[in-house]
């Protein structure tokens, strides 16, 4: 599970990567004829504090949405990492409750004791077994809606980088 979600992350980045590149290519084509269209030096000067404003800007505006999605990816990680260990400790406690209980029921065996008892000690055992592992396994519906709460977190996480980033760039248009 956690490789199929590394290879999505890694597939987003890439994509976003790819974006950004799209994005560096127009806005550098959009700088260049601002620039052609400063007339004297005091234009000129204006559009390129502009460019130095919408690249600062943009720089920490994109710094805060990887670090989002970096926080995101590791709160997802962690919550896969708790839920196979909770996972694979309630299977090893039942694998050890079941090979006790049919270990006591070969030993009862062998000291030739009543089949009947020997059957429903070892049914009741081994339901015994199964619902303790059931309650174990219960506590994974806590964990149901969290990965919403990470999700509702990287979505205002990068809606308030880019409300700055907006607002930057308006206040450096006037």
């Amino acid at each position: 599970l956690q490789a199929k979600a590394k290879e999505t992350f890694d597939n987003r980045n890439t994509k976003i990567n790819d974006l950004r590149t799209k994005q560096d290519a127009f806005r550098t084509a959009q700088y260049e004829k601002l620039r052609t269209l400063a007339k004297n030096d005091t234009q000129k000067q204006a559009v390129e504090n502009f460019i130095a404003t919408v690249n600062s800007a943009l720089g920490a505006k994109n710094a805060e949405v990887d670090a989002a999605m970096e926080i995101y990816r590791a709160s997802v990680f962690d919550l896969h990492r708790t839920r196979s260990n909770i996972v694979n400790g309630a299977i090893n406690n039942y694998r050890g409750s079941a090979n006790t209980v049919l270990t006591t029921a070969k030993v009862q065996c062998d000291n030739n004791e009543d089949p009947e008892f020997i059957k429903s000690s070892l049914k009741r055992d081994l339901k015994q077994a199964q619902d303790s592992m059931k309650t174990a396994l219960k506590v994974l519906e806590d964990y149901k809606g969290t990965n919403k709460g990470f999700i509702q977190d990287l979505k205002s996480r990068t809606s308030q980088a880019t409300d700055k980033f907006k607002i930057t760039v308006q206040a450096a248009r006037e």
